[in-house]
């Protein structure tokens, strides 16, 4: 029965952990169990104003953008579980640990490049007081946190 539980424990943080990395990969486009485009998008598109053809134009940034980020959250997801496995391991072993914490901040540190990226193109795309609306929302939202 204790095997059992601590299986079930650690199926729970896998799955907490990966929905974690992907809201956060999501962040701006607010995907994550919400549909295409996440009520986030939704409410930030009507928020700051898009046009029919800006909406499009934001939509296919995204969409690309989970596209070639998929496979990064793969493998962090994978890595991440390794780290668990060995922080959760019966026997410490300290640079085993340290190696794949590294392995998993070089992916953090790519991810976020990437989501800087993408951040940018949809900047592109807006008006300076689309911008201006956009960083307004994101204010509020970071309050109600």
């Amino acid at each position: 029965m204790k095997i059992r539980s601590k299986s079930l424990v650690t199926v729970f943080l896998a799955v907490v952990g990966l929905a974690f990395v992907i809201s956060q990969t999501n962040a701006f486009a607010g995907h994550g169990g919400h549909g295409k485009g996440g009520w986030h998008l939704k409410r930030m598109m009507a928020a700051v104003g898009l046009s029919d053809e800006q909406t499009v134009v934001v939509k296919n940034i995204l969409s690309q953008s989970r596209t070639n980020l998929e496979p990064a959250l793969k493998q962090l997801a994978t890595e991440r579980r390794a780290l668990r496995n060995l922080i959760q391991s019966e026997s410490f072993d300290e640079g085993a640990i340290r190696d794949q914490a590294d392995k998993v901040a070089k992916l953090q540190v790519d991810l976020a490049v990437e989501r800087a990226k993408v951040y940018q193109a949809v900047l592109k795309v807006l008006t300076p007081e689309q911008i201006q609306k956009l960083k307004e929302f994101q204010e509020k939202r970071a309050e109600s946190r």
